[in-house]
């Protein structure tokens, strides 16, 4: 995916890194390198501190292609539970 939006920024297309997780390898932040990445939001969930894509800020950037990494990511916990969950039952 990163190779792609560097062929599409070498062409001319705007893409900007929405969320990205390169896990301590140095050919993925290379392969980054000179694209714009949106910074992430930081978010508090019981006693822990953890960040994520800001969605609002992708959008409010209003990117031609906006590229996430990885596939895998999962929204935190408690947003998701709180969609899943019937009205008036605790979290689990």
């Amino acid at each position: 995916m990163l190779g792609e939006g560097q062929r599409r920024a070498g062409r001319g297309t705007d893409v900007v890194i929405a969320f990205m997780e390169d896990y301590g390898r140095p050919l993925t932040r290379q392969m980054a390198q000179g694209l714009e990445t949106v910074p992430r939001r930081t978010m508090r969930y019981r006693e822990a501190t953890f960040t994520e894509m800001d969605l609002d800020a992708v959008l409010a950037r209003h990117p031609t292609r906006p590229a996430r990494r990885p596939a895998h990511h999962r929204p935190l916990p408690h947003r998701q539970a709180a969609t899943l969950r019937p009205p008036g039952r605790p979290p689990a």
